[in-house]
């Protein structure tokens, strides 16, 4: 198996401080200058490489005295003789590798011959912290705003040299078994992290399956307990998958390639001046069904934390006959403008079948797109978030009030006042709170009449919107919701765009299969609560979701809370269901109310065919 090696020591180490470096120290006394630090000297690396002069400013970061210390530290040269064979060069840079690691460094190839090169290629092994930090300061010229670096190099001597026989076979020498720096943990070494190619096999699979990088990290772990990849590592490796998916596109051309590969419909604007893509409007084919049989209301919503490139999302949201809601379209604009919102309502518009266009728009307040919605669909009634603006009210009114029971009492006066049912009501409801906090909160007051009541109320005042159809959705608590599953779906709240529309095909595919169960329960099974004869034409024709709110008016009636006297018709104006003094009838003479008084949103069960 070849002659017998002996453990490494200083005088087999190489004269570090010699230009000769074919020569070896002949004494363990010369062993520390392996690290002595000196302008103009020679210096090798205890390798037989070419020899490399130091750098002034290096030397001033290394002192003499220091590196003479240095050198008397740790010698694990004895851990590295072996009698082993190895067959190839990797099984045994493999091999110095384990052992390295179960020491506390890390080993890696400073220089390696081809394999057909020379008769008997060599492979040289060395410390990470082998070599000395480059320069900056010779150079000419300095970089702006350049990035702040720092090197763990340290002129670590240590040396390891693998060498092919006539046999094909490989043995292993050490050349200096001394390191000039103490260890520390591998988590802080980023080679020891690096993944193999197993490890980014898998990474890629889970990163192509949408799982997080804190999830693919803690697989990465449990798979081997002695992995140090640390969590960087992944969005690293991430990043080189998605710049070569990129192939040279810019992001947003690279979405329109995928979006189209995928069959979605879709729109981009191009500058003109640059010929460069600067909008993208699209929808899943599935999508557009939706939006054709479910026509009357769309909740819209621009969100500006969701992709790295801080384009604007504009991502319009559906109501179906079950009370659940669907992604009908998604925009990524260049700029909030007036402008970009025409282009993308165009763009949905477009789509839409032109004899049912939508009847009500839910939107924040957000002024371009009001004005773009009156120029693309003047036909349409724009509604105002009730949840946002509530927000906004307790993000300006709290710091007025010192306790907060007074602040509890004036929400409380204020979704009294936003709920009045008709305009007598408002006025008489309004004028109570002028008078209750004039004098004590003028700026509260000043707030809510100027920003919402006097510019906004028709949009948002029950008096004014429950005098038509939108199916309850002046809430938009489906768009908060909606917004908060997006959130958790994505990673992070700041991705690459292709992430993102990842993000989305997995929750329109996801919604899509829900939508289409919740359809065939409706139509199938037969739900205990709805026997009685008031839901005879109904049960299997009209979603549960209608049946519920049909039977909380049953029940209302039955405990005699409802007084049918008094109805202001809210549910049939804004729901399309039958209010309970309409139900009371049909309850008295147990006859089964009809299916024709049911608006059509609520008998649409399938995508085949809309009811007229």
């Amino acid at each position: 198996m070849g002659s017998e090696q002996k453990p490494s020591t200083c005088e087999e180490a190489p004269q570090c401080a010699k230009p000769d470096v074919g020569k070896h120290l002949s004494t363990c006394e010369e062993a520390p200058q392996c690290a002595k630090l000196e302008v103009g000297k020679h210096l090798s690396t205890c390798e037989e490489e070419p020899l490399q002069r130091a750098k002034p400013d290096v030397w001033k970061q290394l002192s003499t005295s220091e590196a003479g210390l240095q050198c008397a530290r740790p010698d694990v040269g004895n851990h590295f003789v072996t009698d082993v064979i190895f067959p190839s060069k990797e099984d045994l840079v493999s091999w110095a590798r384990n052992v390295g690691r179960e020491l506390g460094f890390v080993v890696i190839i400073q220089r390696a011959d081809k394999l057909t090169g020379r008769a008997k290629p060599r492979v040289i092994l060395g410390c990470d912290r082998s070599g000395f930090p480059r320069s900056s300061q010779n150079k000419r010229w300095v970089k702006k705003n350049l990035r702040k670096t720092s090197s763990k190099r340290c002129g670590c001597p240590f040396s390891l040299q693998g060498q092919r026989d006539e046999m094909n076979e490989w043995r292993l020498d050490v050349r200096c078994g001394f390191h000039n720096h103490d260890f520390v943990n591998l988590e802080a070494h980023s080679y020891a992290g690096r993944l193999d190619e197993d490890e980014q096999k898998i990474v890629h699979e889970m990163y192509a399956s949408g799982v997080k990088p804190r999830k693919i990290l803690a697989a990465l772990k449990k798979r081997n307990a002695s992995n140090t990849t640390s969590l960087r590592t992944i969005y690293n490796e991430k990043f080189k998958m998605y710049r070569k998916e990129l192939g040279g596109k810019t992001p947003i051309q690279f979405l329109n390639k995928c979006i189209n590969d995928a069959g979605y419909i879709n729109f981009n604007h191009m500058d003109n001046a640059t010929n460069q893509m600067e909008s993208l409007f699209f929808t899943h084919p599935t999508s557009l069904q939706f939006c054709n049989i479910f026509p009357d209301v769309f909740i819209m919503n621009c969100a500006y934390k969701t992709n790295r490139y801080r384009l604007p999302l504009l991502y319009i949201i559906g109501l179906t006959s079950t009370n659940q809601t669907f992604f009908s379209a998604f925009s990524f604009l260049s700029k909030d403008t007036e402008a970009s919102y025409i282009w993308a309502l165009e763009c949905f518009k477009s789509m839409l079948d032109q004899s049912s266009l939508p009847s009500v728009l839910v939107i924040d307040k957000e002024i371009a797109l009001m004005n773009a919605i009156r120029i693309v669909f003047p036909q349409s009634k724009i509604l105002l978030c009730q949840v946002h603006i509530n927000k906004n009210i307790m993000t300006h009114c709290k710091k007025y009030f010192k306790q907060g029971k007074d602040f509890q009492n004036f929400l409380c006066i204020w979704q009294h006042l936003v709920n009045s049912p008709t305009i007598d009501d408002f006025d008489a409801r309004f004028n109570m709170m002028l008078s209750s906090y004039a004098e004590q909160y003028p700026d509260v007051l000043r707030y809510v009449v100027t920003t919402w009541i006097e510019p906004y109320k028709e949009y948002f005042i029950s008096a004014w919107i429950d005098k038509f159809l939108h199916l309850g959705s002046s809430t938009a608590n489906h768009v908060e919701s909606l917004h908060g599953q997006l959130k958790n779906f994505l990673e992070v709240s700041i991705g690459n765009l292709t992430t993102i529309w990842k993000t989305f095909d997995e929750m329109i595919s996801h919604q899509h299969v829900e939508i289409k169960k919740s359809f065939e329960e409706s139509t199938i099974q037969a739900d205990t609560r709805f026997r009685g004869s008031l839901y005879a034409e109904l049960l299997g024709s009209v979603s549960f979701a209608a049946l519920d709110i049909i039977k909380k008016e049953e029940d209302s009636i039955m405990s005699g809370y409802h007084e049918t006297g008094n109805c202001t018709h809210k549910m049939r104006h804004t729901m399309g269901l039958p209010c309970a003094h309409e139900l009371v009838p049909y309850l008295h003479q147990f006859n089964a109310f009809p299916l024709s008084m049911i608006h059509k949103h609520w008998k649409q069960l399938s995508l085949h065919s809309a009811w007229k």
